[in-house]
């Protein structure tokens, strides 16, 4: 505050020159305040390292442990295997009858396995599917009747 009241009154009766010059001085010597000190910062202390301890046990006998059975796995069943069914292509000239024939099933099997319900449907090139002897047995095997009861 001293340096402002005291350079108040000069400014008016000094140059723009001498106010520069002043100023420049002023923040030099400002600087050259701030270079001299030396700072100096003191190291921080590493900590020391703790030893560790290692700590055994000694024991003298186990108690005696029950032993698992071994595992036995389940066995696998094992897949049926289905035989691929066997098919047929209609040809020229052939009826049902005639594949049956030829396959030593009846024509009844035939149409049952196939969804045909008119015979004369039949078209050259249709695949149709011929069922084994074992499914037409089952077809065919005689099963109960209920026997109707008089009310």
């Amino acid at each position: 505050m001293l340096l402002i009241s005291y350079l108040l009154p000069a400014l008016h009766h000094t140059s723009f020159r001498t106010v520069a010059f002043l100023l420049c001085l002023f923040l030099f010597m400002f600087f050259l305040a701030g270079c001299g000190q030396v700072i100096t910062l003191s190291p921080t202390p590493m900590p020391t390292p703790t030893p560790t301890i290692a700590l055994t046990l000694a024991v003298d006998s186990l108690p005696p442990t029950a032993t698992p059975a071994p595992y036995t796995p389940e066995p696998t069943a094992t897949p049926t295997l289905t035989p691929t069914p066997v098919f047929h292509t209609v040809q020229s000239g052939e009826s049902l009858l005639s594949i049956a024939t030829i396959y030593n099933v009846s024509v009844a099997a035939l149409q049952d396995a196939n969804g045909i319900l008119d015979p004369r449907t039949l078209q050259v090139g249709q695949q149709i599917i011929i069922p084994r002897l074992d499914e037409v047995e089952e077809a065919l095997a005689p099963t109960a009747t209920p026997t109707p009861i008089a009310m």
